[in-house]
């Protein structure tokens, strides 16, 4: 346990130093007299450069083990956040901001290190636990980065994030690093362990990559459309619901207690009561977490929940309640590397699996916006209603599921 805390404390500390440069960035580089494309540019140019990281950082997981690999993005990010001292005009902030940005690129290095040290059964609330610490470090970082800028000025932001970049990426080296693999093998449920080392990793045959595929791309379509809202929260509040600039401002701290709520109760709840199983014939037969179906199914009827309370909201509290309900939104990612590990195994080749995901789920959110921004011009409230029967069937579906296949308990 002591290993997984080490690994909570340095993603939060990450996460604060990371979002103590980012929201500011756009603002930096308008000072620096660039206009607002070439704000979107920067932002952009980083995004790509961190889908590559991505890709990279799968493969060198694979061969010199995921905490070095980790350690080394995190450097880098390190780095960025320094570099970003040298800008003297908003193109000389691409190269740091890249570099910063590729940071992010290790958190599916970071998500496999905790599920290839554990066993299959701790996957879900592992996972929870490690990504609570995301949006408080986010809470903390965004919160103290007006006061330190207003204070200090930009160049104290990027040396602070340097810094805390830097130590976060030293509290990674007390956890015994994940080795790296070679390949697959041994037998599904994991390999056997001799007293006092750590578990070996859980080399279940993957499915059949027609399936895996079919099932990252459903996923990948369900959460752009559930994404819809995430860029028309703030203006629907302000131009529809006509409330003040101020209380526009409780949507992204309401998220990051949402998002923190909701991680804590996925840790602990649902208890794991053994596998649903899917015989699929000829294409072979998948088994997946109960716990963690019934958990994306609660998640998918919160945002079933906010999709519908949201746009209807005629007071303050029934919009933060809303609100609150949408941190659910957040703890679908650790759910889906929960059942990537189900579907999968811990062997070979985790982290890249983490990766797509991540870039998949990337990619859908890079997307969304272009959707929702012709939805939301048609009726400001189409997003919302699309993210909640989005949610509503998914639930439904996931529940049916579950309910139809008898658990089979593992010994």
């Amino acid at each position: 346990m002591k290993q997984l805390w080490w690994q909570v404390a340095g993603l939060f500390i990450w996460s604060a130093a990371f979002n103590l440069t980012v929201p500011i960035l756009p603002l930096i580089a308008t000072d620096l007299g660039a206009v607002p494309f070439q704000v979107g540019l920067l932002q952009g140019t980083a995004l790509v450069f961190t889908t590559l990281t991505l890709i990279v950082a799968g493969q060198a997981a694979d061969r010199y083990g995921q905490r070095l690999t980790l350690v080394a993005l995190w450097v880098v990010g390190a780095t960025g956040a320094l570099l970003l001292l040298a800008a003297r005009s908003w193109p000389g902030l691409v190269p740091g901001a890249a570099l910063l940005y590729a940071g992010s690129a290790g958190v599916p290095a970071l998500g496999a290190l905790v599920t290839g040290t554990r066993p299959v059964s701790e996957h879900r609330r592992a996972l929870g636990l490690l990504f609570m610490a995301a949006p408080a470090g986010m809470l903390v970082g965004s919160s103290a980065a007006g006061y330190i800028a207003e204070r200090w000025g930009s160049p104290a932001l990027h040396i602070a994030t340097g810094v805390l970049t830097l130590l976060a990426a030293a509290a990674l080296l007390p956890v015994r690093a994940g080795a790296p693999s070679r390949g697959h093998g041994g037998t599904a449920g994991g390999g056997s362990t001799s007293p006092g080392s750590s578990p070996s990793p859980d080399r279940t045959p993957a499915p059949p990559r027609p399936i895996f595929l079919a099932a990252g791309l459903a996923a990948a379509a369900v959460f752009l459309l559930l994404a819809l809202p995430s860029g028309f929260m703030t203006p629907y509040l302000r131009d529809v619901m006509h409330l003040s600039l101020p209380a526009t401002g409780i949507t992204n701290g309401q998220l990051a207690v949402g998002q923190i709520a909701w991680s804590a109760l996925l840790a602990v709840w649902p208890p794991e009561s053994g596998q649903v199983v899917l015989r699929l014939g000829a294409m072979g037969t998948l088994r997946l977490s109960r716990g963690t179906l019934i958990a994306m199914a609660v998640c998918l009827g919160a945002n079933a929940l906010f999709g519908v309370l949201f746009p209807l909201g005629a007071t303050t509290a029934t919009v933060i309640g809303a609100i609150l309900l949408r941190g659910a939104f957040f703890g679908l990612q650790p759910l889906g590397m929960a059942l990537v590990s189900d579907l999968t195994g811990t062997g070979a080749g985790l982290t890249g699996r983490f990766s797509l995901l991540a870039i998949l789920m990337g990619l859908a959110s890079a997307c969304a916006p272009v959707l929702a921004g012709a939805l939301y011009g048609f009726r400001p409230a189409a997003p919302f209603w699309v993210a909640g029967a989005t949610g509503l069937l998914g639930a439904m579906l996931l529940a049916g599921v579950v309910a139809l296949n008898r658990a089979r308990v593992s010994p």
